[in-house]
């Protein structure tokens, strides 16, 4: 919703709305993508009060490490759908003079190093402390926007999210969606700061 709100503030020229969009993304992300440095658990919207609701709103995911999402264990799909929508709002920012990159690098570094590493080992079975053990694993087109921000422009190490990148760039297989992540490829694939 908050990457649609920017979107939609930028093509109408309506500030309000992309002031709204930018507001609400800058609620979300901490919410969503968790560090250490949260505490115990994660950060939560307001009506989130109690460990209990926490972990239900993290699909019972009750230990917390850096990088994890609050859908990694609903599954890895949806997980990449908010990194794409992430990444997105946070490259129409850059276009539009804001440095959201800056704001959102330490929650998504480690949210992409985290992603990537399992999708490239699959370990099986997958370690029992992470969503009991059951990961639902698959590869969605979504990291060129954030690895040419992170690892192309800013020159950060991304040891999983490279080795997942040339994976995906060597097997040159049709794409698994038709959303927004599709394209990725041809817009940002080692593009820089064009």
């Amino acid at each position: 919703m908050a990457e649609a709100t920017m979107n939609i503030g930028i093509f109408t020229e309506n500030s309000t709305a992309y002031d709204a969009g930018l507001a609400l993304a800058r609620r979300r992300v901490p919410w969503y993508f968790y560090l250490a440095s949260d505490g115990a658990l994660p950060k939560a919207p307001p009506v989130y009060t109690t460990q209990a609701a926490i972990i239900d709103l993290w699909n019972d995911q009750d230990i917390f490490r850096e990088g994890l999402a609050q859908e990694t264990c609903r599954d890895f799909t949806h997980t990449q759908f908010a990194l794409a929508s992430t990444t997105n709002m946070a490259e129409t920012a850059r276009i539009q003079n804001l440095g959201l990159w800056a704001e959102f690098q330490a929650r998504l570094v480690p949210a992409f190093e985290f992603h990537s590493y399992y999708l490239i080992n699959k370990p099986s079975p997958s370690p029992s402390w992470l969503c009991d053990g059951k990961l639902a694993l698959q590869n969605m087109p979504t990291w060129e926007v954030g690895y040419n921000q992170f690892y192309v422009r800013s020159g950060l190490p991304m040891r999983n999210t490279t080795a997942l990148i040339q994976i995906y760039r060597q097997a040159l297989t049709p794409t698994t969606t038709n959303l927004m992540m599709a394209w990725e490829g041809l817009t940002h694939a080692s593009v820089g700061s064009v």
